[in-house]
């Protein structure tokens, strides 16, 4: 299917399909198990691919350059303890929104086709990830390279928990923490600031947040937050700083009375809604600043 000139959309429909199965997109190609042949596509500046109401295993590999595309699953019903679509997201060059529909569903950014981390920049354009009803799981893998700013917003309505789960870099990673954002900062080969960073923006449906460094030396800083975190140092000497913030009410009521900024430190982050840090390695530092 060629689009050739003008402004051209393409509409890939398979919602009528119930028995689920595997499926990918790219920049040029469209397949599914239950279709009897690949679409190949070119000259499309709108893509809008639908799945069916049965569990697929779905891989998005590219998105052509500047594209906008949408990919829809269809609704599942809900089981406790049980997966329905899983989507993994390698790469998109253009803007890119996932709407899972409603079932306890699994969307990966930076992840191959096997639902490993690729370590690698793959969406360099705006992506907003919709899990909506249902329990649904959210894999942000990080590069450590490059600028990238992922919307993780279920539109959910039934109040069902979600998870998210972002993950590190081997290299130092820097995280920074603000309501609602997740910024992993670039950093090059001696540890300065780049200017590009990696951001992940979630709303309240989000109702768990885990972050995990790498082998490396990571740095935490949690200037506030609106959620639970949970922390993940994971190997090397972390730094956890917890605080920074100025004109802001502090509750020193709630504070122990004692010059030990360790106990501090961990009864300021139950404050700032910090749920845990985990120090798991030699050398790992927690810091308040109050």
């Amino acid at each position: 299917v060629n689009g050739q000139g003008g402004t051209n959309e393409l509409t890939i429909d398979n919602s009528g399909d119930t028995s689920g199965g595997s499926g990918e997109l790219s920049a040029t190609m469209f397949k599914h198990d239950t279709m009897p042949g690949d679409i190949t596509h070119s000259g499309f500046d709108q893509l809008d691919v639908w799945l069916g109401s049965g569990d697929d295993q779905f891989f998005i590999g590219g998105t052509p350059d500047g594209s906008v595309t949408t990919v829809t699953t269809g609704d599942e019903i809900t089981v406790d303890n049980r997966l329905n679509d899983i989507i993994n997201i390698g790469g998109a060059a253009g803007f890119l929104q996932v709407d899972a529909g409603a079932g306890n569903d699994v969307i990966r950014v930076n992840y191959d086709r096997f639902g490993k981390q690729t370590y690698e920049n793959g969406t360099p354009a705006e992506v907003v990830l919709h899990g909506e009803d249902g329990s649904d799981l959210y894999e942000i893998g990080l590069a450590g390279t490059g600028s990238s700013l992922i919307r993780v917003t279920d539109n959910s309505t039934d109040g069902s928990p979600n998870r998210l789960k972002v993950y590190g870099t081997p290299e130092k990673d820097f995280f920074l923490f603000r309501p609602g954002v997740i910024a992993a900062i670039g950093l090059d080969e001696q540890g300065n600031q780049t200017g590009d960073a990696e951001r992940i923006n979630y709303d309240s449906t989000i109702n768990d947040v885990a972050v995990y460094g790498g082998d490396e030396v990571d740095t935490f800083v949690l200037d506030d937050t609106n959620s639970p975190l949970t922390l993940y140092g994971e190997a090397g000497a972390d730094i956890f700083q917890v605080g920074q913030i100025f004109a802001a009410p502090r509750h020193f009521a709630d504070l122990l009375n004692t010059s030990d900024p360790t106990i501090d430190a961990v009864v300021f982050a139950k404050l700032v809604g910090l749920q845990a840090a985990t120090l798991d390695s030699a050398g790992d530092q927690f810091r308040t600043t109050l």
